[in-house]
């Protein structure tokens, strides 16, 4: 049977990588915006830049809690941060799906128009 050092050795390794992976897509996804010109795009790309960076502190705050266990007043601190960031990153994120749509249901108008005035030209 697998004792608990063992699950929180694997808890420790793979929330400092998922932390690792979040920062490195959180500089992408910076480095990406300041290339877009102001415009639809970069108002989703911004809301999603958002979404990582709050998802990475509630993520950053959950290794914390892995690597403070034992010490319950300090690790509990952590896990509440954790839960309000997560939280948030999904209120975010339904911000952020609300623009994606948004922006959808622009292109799609675009291209009823088009369609529309190709079938009046023939």
């Amino acid at each position: 049977m697998i004792d608990v050092q063992t699950i929180l050795i694997i808890a420790q390794s793979t929330s400092v990588l998922t932390t690792i992976v979040g920062i490195i897509s959180l500089i992408s996804i910076i480095k990406l915006t300041k290339h877009l010109q102001d415009s639809s795009f970069r108002e989703i790309f911004s809301s999603l830049g958002l979404f990582f960076f709050v998802t990475l502190i509630g993520v950053a705050s959950m290794t914390i809690y892995h690597f403070l266990y034992g010490n319950e007043e300090l690790a509990e601190s952590a896990e509440q941060l954790w839960y309000a960031f997560m939280f948030t990153s999904l209120i975010i994120s339904v911000y952020g799906s609300y623009i994606a749509m948004s922006f959808g249901k622009s292109i799609h108008e675009i291209i009823r128009k088009v369609n529309k005035k190709r079938k009046k030209r023939k």
